[in-house]
């Protein structure tokens, strides 16, 4: 706002100033009190520019209507009342509509008007029908303004719904369709900062574990059986992690298990009690590494996965941590 209001005050006040000094103008012109006014508006530019960060809402709602309020003495001081003036009003209604309420835009053109009509009052011009300079000035200017409100309230519903269908298009790229859990990518980027935050002290384990004869289950029991286990198996392993554990789903009926500030025996306790939790009398093999403090993420996942399949082939139905 503040840009924009140092603008408007400027350009304002450059107006009224060579409307004194180099245009045209009526001889019963107050031409000390214009520029008066020109010199405020010029002021009020520089320091609304100077001072933009630190001016809060209100001021801004004030500067609007002490604006009116000049254009209502340049309308008194101008000497006619089919002066250019008036159209200033304008730029009040366009600032009030697109940066505040409508509440807030209606008392600022409820204002103006007052202003507005009291100057016409005031200083009534010989040969002037103030009641159709008011009309002809403040009813267009009230429609502009209540266009552009609209408009810019519009936009913002536009603009909220947009960032909500993003939100909501990462967190489906982050999530695991069927499960419901954090699918790879999403426990990589996991990983990746769990690693940074254990480089600085402290101690981070990896575990992964893989449905044992799952292709097996599927044959017998149908993909749509196997899907539920394994949506099952997602929910009941949820309630067991810690708040500060990231479990996802890796692929397939594989399962990635990141457990941060966790030494190897803690993390194994962890693993079996997952082991014994899996619905429908199923089993799962598992592979544990912690990681040694300068390994990559790669090379841990690596471990892990080795152990895993250290696992599968020594028998399955068991936690391998130990090379």
């Amino acid at each position: 706002m503040a840009p924009i209001g140092a603008l408007m005050y400027g350009v304002a006040g450059a107006l009224v100033a060579a409307s004194v000094l180099v245009l045209p103008h009526s001889p019963q012109m107050n031409e000390t009190g214009m520029l008066v006014l020109a010199g405020l508006g010029l002021i009020a530019a520089g320091a609304i520019w100077v001072w933009r960060r630190s001016w809060p809402l209100w001021f801004f709602q004030l500067s609007t209507a002490s604006g009116s309020v000049i254009l209502g003495f340049c309308v008194i001081w101008s000497g006619e009342a089919s002066s250019a003036y008036p159209l200033l009003i304008l730029w009040v209604a366009i600032f009030s509509a697109y940066f505040f309420t409508a509440a807030q835009t209606a008392a600022q053109l409820v204002f103006g008007g007052l202003i507005y009509a009291l100057a016409l009052l005031t200083h009534p011009y010989p040969g002037s029908n103030a009641a159709a300079h008011w009309l002809l000035t403040m009813v267009p200017f009230a429609f502009v303004a209540a266009m552009v409100n609209t408009m810019v309230t519009w936009r913002r519903l536009l603009e909220a719904e947009r960032e909500e269908l993003l939100i909501e298009t990462i967190e489906l790229a982050r999530t695991d369709p069927l499960t419901g859990l954090p699918n790879r990518r999403a426990w990589r980027d996991e990983l990746d900062r769990e690693l940074a935050r254990a480089s600085r002290g402290g101690s981070l384990c990896v575990a992964m574990l893989d449905l044992d004869h799952f292709k097996q289950f599927n044959d017998e029991h149908g993909h749509v059986a196997g899907d539920a286990l394994l949506q099952e198996l997602a929910q009941v392993w949820s309630l067991v992690v810690r708040p500060s554990d990231t479990l996802a789903r890796y692929g397939g009926e594989e399962f990635a298990l990141l457990l941060p500030d966790c030494v190897r025996e803690g993390a194994a306790e962890v693993v079996e009690r997952l082991r014994t939790m899996i619905p429908g009398d199923q089993h799962c093999s598992a592979g544990l590494a912690c990681w040694d403090g300068s390994e990559s993420p790669l090379s841990l996942i690596e471990r892990a996965d080795a152990r895993l399949y250290t696992a599968k082939g020594a028998g399955r139905d068991q936690l391998i941590a130990v090379d």
